[in-house]
């Protein structure tokens, strides 16, 4: 069974609304999604997924693990066919970063290029 691009361009709308979010008024971030070869699952058996996204030079976006509970978090979500199981998600630890609007908290996030994982079975 092959997978279909369709529920990685879900994943793609989802870290750009996450860049929206943080930047309201102004012209929005580009966050990119590189192109993912098609992961072919045999039953029973897992596969590896990397997605590649790049955050455009100059912005940033929360990482999966932000430190205040104000801040929305970066979360990949998919709606797999039924016979595939998304499982292990692995997102890369976020940098800490100070921003001129909060200097003493530093924020976990991602900028430049980041890799979240996963197996299908």
């Amino acid at each position: 069974m092959q997978m279909t691009n369709k529920p990685l361009a879900i994943a793609l709308l989802l870290v750009t609304s996450c860049a929206l979010a943080q930047s309201p008024g102004k012209k929005a971030p580009s966050v990119t999604m590189a192109p993912v070869e098609p992961v072919t699952v045999t039953r029973g058996k897992g596969g590896a997924v990397s997605l590649h996204f790049r955050v455009a030079s100059g912005f940033h976006i929360n990482s999966n693990t932000p430190k205040s509970e104000f801040l929305i978090p970066t979360a990949l979500k998919m709606d797999a066919p039924t016979d595939i199981v998304l499982t292990k998600l692995t997102y890369p630890q976020g940098a800490e970063m100070s921003f001129p609007f909060a200097p003493n908290e530093p924020l976990s996030v991602y900028s430049g290029d980041f890799t979240v994982s996963m197996t299908v079975r």
